[in-house]
């Protein structure tokens, strides 16, 4: 369809209320979970795997962004930090290591 015949109400699209709930669920994990739950990944997960996550979490980031403007650029920045450090973590092997061996302590 054309730009000009395209609908203007897509039910299929994201409503702003999706992204604020999945803005607070994702702030929920930030301050409570460990990095392998922020990412949504196994304590096994695969080099591929942890990047994989990381690149569907800063989309939904953008997405949620894109969708809420400037309303919410602070707790925006917490998660997008809080998936930056879980990211930076569980990428390098030997962090990775560490920090499991720390949970499983």
């Amino acid at each position: 369809a054309s730009p000009a015949s395209a609908p203007l109400f897509n039910p299929a699209a994201p409503r702003q209320d999706d992204h604020v709930t999945w803005l607070r669920k994702r702030l929920v994990e930030i301050r409570e979970s460990d990095y392998f739950a922020i990412l949504g990944v196994s304590h096994d997960a695969s080099d591929d795997d942890v990047r994989a996550a990381f690149d569907a979490a800063l989309s939904e980031c953008a997405g949620a962004a894109s969708a809420l403007g400037d309303a919410l650029t602070g707790p925006l920045a917490e998660v997008r930090a809080g998936l930056d450090e879980a990211y930076e973590v569980l990428a390098n092997a030997t962090l990775r290591t560490t920090y499991r061996a720390g949970l499983e302590s």
